[in-house]
């Protein structure tokens, strides 16, 4: 299995920040904290497992599609 690098773009960081602050209003800082690290950690886990998803080249050459916790679907690409 190839490991590979883990990028988060900034598009992404103020995805995950809006996310944040959604979920915070709504459930408290502490819950937030807790859903945006699991989120994180599991793509962080994309270095060693890169290839899971969706493969869809039609739309974009390398990009993947995964779902997390049957709430959040993560596009990402693998190059």
């Amino acid at each position: 299995m190839k490991r590979r690098v883990v990028e988060i773009s900034g598009d992404a960081v103020s995805d995950l920040n809006a996310l944040y602050d959604w979920i915070a209003d709504r459930a408290g800082p502490e819950i937030a904290l807790s859903y945006i690290d699991r989120l994180e950690d599991y793509c962080r886990g994309f270095d060693m497992a890169s290839e899971r998803g969706h493969q869809h080249d039609d739309i974009r050459t390398g990009l993947r599609i995964v779902g997390f916790e049957r709430r959040v679907i993560i596009a990402f690409a693998v190059e």
